[in-house]
């Protein structure tokens, strides 16, 4: 799905909204409506948290790193409206040993068109939206998701209703349930 998007749009420039030219949001809202999410609003860095029901937010814990098909999120550190982009799975260490990541995106550097490129995984990036259409069925259906390898991210479920799932998260209310598990609190 994601090779298709990136073979169809690569080379071009979306304007989505068309609203202040190509921005990086607007390549991030087409491949949302792909996914059939809800629509985003405001600037890059104010897409992190924003869709519950269709995406997972991952934060950026320096030691994790971001799926394939995954919205990373960067923040204000990195520019006054943030930044966005759609990461590919493909990435390494480099010699460092700072994770490097593979990314669909554009607008970056500003006004280029949409295009792979690679971002280091530093503190500037808030985190990323993981779609729910992306995370295995098994995982859904327990309501937890532990990967087996520890360098992965963490992310937890509450039920609510019968057939309805909400990611919740919260950096600032880290929460535990009745039998003792860690979950996330969306506040506001």
């Amino acid at each position: 799905m994601l090779s298709k998007f990136i073979n169809e749009y690569n080379q071009q420039t979306v304007d989505f909204d068309g609203a202040y030219g190509a921005q990086c949001v607007d390549l991030v809202q087409l491949w949302n409506q792909e996914l059939g999410g809800d629509r985003f609003t405001g600037d890059a860095w104010q897409i992190f948290g924003q869709n519950p029901f269709s995406f997972i937010s991952v934060p950026n814990t320096g030691s994790n790193r971001p799926p394939i098909g995954s919205i990373v999120v960067w923040g204000t550190d990195f520019g006054e409206f943030g930044h966005t982009a759609t990461a590919t799975g493909k990435g390494e260490k480099d010699e460092n040993g700072t994770y490097n990541f593979e990314a669909f995106g554009q607008n970056y550097p500003i006004g280029s068109p949409s295009q792979l490129s690679t971002h280091k995984l530093d503190s500037s990036i808030l985190g990323w939206e993981v779609p729910v259409q992306f995370v295995p069925e098994e995982v859904i259906e327990d309501g937890i998701y532990e990967p087996l390898d520890p360098s992965e991210y963490r992310a937890y479920f509450l039920r609510r209703g019968v057939s309805e799932w909400l990611p919740l998260f919260n950096r600032m209310n880290q929460k535990r349930d009745d039998e003792g598990r860690e979950f996330y609190v969306r506040t506001g």
